[in-house]
């Protein structure tokens, strides 16, 4: 039985141990992590055609689900370590709705035959009952893909992504905590804090390329897109490979994003959305192309919408936008680099002078840099609605360009801050299936955020100056 493999790799594992804390360790692992899936594994039976899926589970509290192949979202085979090790795979069946445990089926220790012999049936099923047509085969992926990311590639993403910010953290902690090993096993003295901050600088510059490259490694190695049919093909992992279908009528949101660094470099991701739900990028709904030439990521943006070709251009906003986001990063960076400072100064006794001096110097430094900075966001800051899709930018530090289908917009709502108010501005926010993947278009004036509205609604001939005006008043 195939499940049996899996448990008997981790039997040898036990007996092959000679470390009592080793063994004890791994007698708890199986037992915490171990049983409770053989136990749901062993007791789950399914039955499997294009009309409909089966699933029995349950060892005292039984169950039977009925899942329709029109409901399926996305279908994901997935091999991890274990799997991998015992020539096994799992089925991961997301299903259209909010991202919950209800709306996802799992196949474990399946076979890799029989694993790829289920989702190539239930993506027979989902064509056939949303095309009235036939059932077809499901072509294979064509030899030429339309992207493959090489590891040179995920190096540099890994170098140039957010993610980036928080490795030197990690490694001087862990680097502190060598040290202090080294000095507890050794009983050495403690050495001068110069040495050991030139130690930690050199060792946070060799180490850091290497973890953040590692990382998109180990999440995207042998990454590859590949179109078949009306779907998208995605296959990537390195001790975790994954391949997922992703039905292109039911993509609702492309998001691309870059940040400074991967900006000046040409670099950028991309994220593709079939429903809204919570995901990290590497299951679930939101399928992430880690990194990649901008270029070729804009030209897979219409693919991915069902589009020949698109152009991204975007509406500029208001003046007082621009006004506004000057404003609100001028008072954070006088938080950050005034206010904070002053107050630990005023808290030691400092002299009144001092802490005025600080004020006014991190004052007059705050305002060039916050000029800077949002005038380099209100240029960045666009929305357009182009043939039947919503298109939004905005974002400096970390870049982003939404794309939603008109179609799949649930609802529109306009929002208005006391300081939006004031400044004669508002947010149209887009609220998509679920409600928990929304686009904001910020910073709009009340007409067009209005306009907007009618426009993504198909309300032809409203009056746009009216319900700003009523808007206005409300507010």
């Amino acid at each position: 039985m195939p499940l049996l493999r899996q448990v008997a790799l981790s039997i040898v594992l036990v007996v092959a141990t000679s470390s009592r804390l080793l063994l004890v360790l791994l007698v708890v692992g199986v037992f915490v992590f171990l049983v409770p899936v053989v136990i749901r594994t062993w007791f789950t039976r399914y039955t499997l055609d294009e009309e409909q899926l089966l699933v029995w589970a349950g060892a005292l509290q039984r169950s039977v689900r009925v899942v329709s192949p029109a409901r399926v979202q996305q279908v994901e085979v997935v091999r991890q370590l274990r799997h991998r090790a015992t020539d096994l795979a799992l089925v991961r069946i997301e299903l259209v709705g909010t991202a919950s445990s209800r709306n996802r089926v799992e196949l474990d220790a399946l076979s890799v035959a029989e694993a790829e012999r289920v989702r190539d049936t239930l993506e027979r099923g989902r064509r056939r009952l949303s095309t009235d047509a036939a059932p077809v085969d499901v072509p294979p992926p064509p030899a030429a893909a339309l992207l493959r990311v090489g590891t040179r590639q995920l190096v540099l993403g890994g170098l140039t992504g957010v993610p980036l910010l928080l490795v030197p953290f990690l490694i001087v902690s862990a680097l502190f905590e060598l040290v202090d090993l080294i000095r507890q096993g050794t009983g050495a003295e403690a050495e001068p804090r110069g040495a050991l901050a030139v130690v930690l600088a050199i060792g946070v510059l060799l180490a850091w390329p290497v973890v953040a490259g590692g990382w998109m490694i180990f999440r995207f190695h042998g990454f590859e897109l590949a179109r078949s049919g009306d779907d998208l093909v995605v296959r990537r992992g390195l001790l975790d490979t994954r391949t997922s279908v992703i039905p292109l009528p039911r993509v609702q949101l492309v998001r691309r994003s870059a940040s400074v660094l991967r900006s000046w470099v040409g670099l950028a991701s991309l994220d593709i959305c079939t429903a809204s739900g919570e995901s990290d990028g590497s299951s679930g709904w939101i399928t992430t192309v880690p990194v990649g030439p901008a270029s070729e990521l804009d030209a897979l943006i219409p693919l991915a919408l069902g589009r020949e070709s698109l152009t991204l251009d975007v509406h500029a906003h208001p003046l007082p936008a621009r006004r506004r986001a000057i404003t609100r990063r001028f008072a954070g960076l006088v938080a950050i680099i005034a206010v904070v400072p002053a107050a630990a100064l005023l808290a030691t006794g400092a002299p009144f002078a001092l802490v005025a001096g600080v004020v006014v110097a991190a004052t007059l430094v705050a305002f060039p840099s916050a000029l800077a900075w949002g005038r380099a966001w209100y240029r960045r800051l666009g929305h357009e609605v182009r043939e039947g899709l919503l298109i939004e930018r905005d974002g400096v530090l970390l870049g982003h360009l939404r794309i939603v289908p008109v179609s799949r917009i649930q609802s529109i709502s306009i929002e208005q801050s006391p300081w939006q108010r004031r400044a004669g501005v508002c947010t149209a926010s887009v609220h998509l299936a679920g409600g928990s993947t929304d686009v904001k278009v910020r910073d709009l004036g009340p007409t067009a955020a209005v306009a907007l509205a009618a426009a993504v609604r198909g309300l032809a001939g409203v009056d746009a100056a009216h319900w700003a005006a009523a808007l206005s008043d409300r507010a």
